[in-house]
């Protein structure tokens, strides 16, 4: 069984709340495409983060570690 164009929303005041959140999300995600028997396609799979051009220019670094199972999504 396939799911394609799943897609996972979150917002949060700070890229830590966000990146959490997000971790968080996929962990229960994955256990139920397991439980139903699915696996998600982590090579296919990417984020994006938006905002305000302001706030994306005083971010440090614009990037989320956002893993599932292991696999670091870009």
């Amino acid at each position: 069984m396939f799911a394609d164009n799943t897609t996972i929303l979150t917002s949060g005041s700070s890229v830590q709340f966000v990146e959490g959140n997000l971790n968080q999300l996929v962990v229960e995600v994955s256990a139920s495409a397991n439980k139903n028997r699915m696996a998600l396609n982590a090579s296919k799979t990417k984020f994006m983060l938006i905002s305000t051009p302001q706030k994306l220019r005083a971010l440090p670094n614009q990037s989320l570690k956002i893993a599932i199972n292991d696999c670091v999504v870009e």
